[in-house]
């Protein structure tokens, strides 16, 4: 919030990318205002900035096959990727990204 009003940019130019579980894994949304029910990390922006009306970019981690039973969400965003989410990072959505550094 501080660089913000520093430089005088307005919420309007604000871009948070951010996971979220209730997106399929490899699918994204590009929104205003919509978010997940429960983000520690964009409560917090929404919190500083005193709005939740700047864009969002939700990339979808939700992956059923790879989330433990009893997991809770926060130990589910936590974990490293799988193999089989590594190879569909780098080959399917992000071809043209050196695969180390996804790893």
């Amino acid at each position: 919030r501080s660089v913000m009003d520093f430089y005088k940019i307005p919420l309007s130019e604000l871009i948070v990318v951010h996971d979220d579980l209730d997106i399929d894994f490899g699918k994204f949304k590009i929104q205003t205002g919509i978010g997940p029910k429960v983000h520690n990390g964009v409560n917090s922006i929404e919190d500083h900035m005193g709005s939740k009306e700047f864009v969002r970019v939700r990339i979808g981690i939700n992956d059923p096959q790879a989330r433990e039973v009893g997991f809770s969400g926060e130990e589910f965003v936590l974990q490293n990727f799988t193999e089989a989410q590594l190879t569909c990072l780098t080959e399917d959505i992000f071809p043209e990204i050196n695969n180390e550094l996804i790893k």
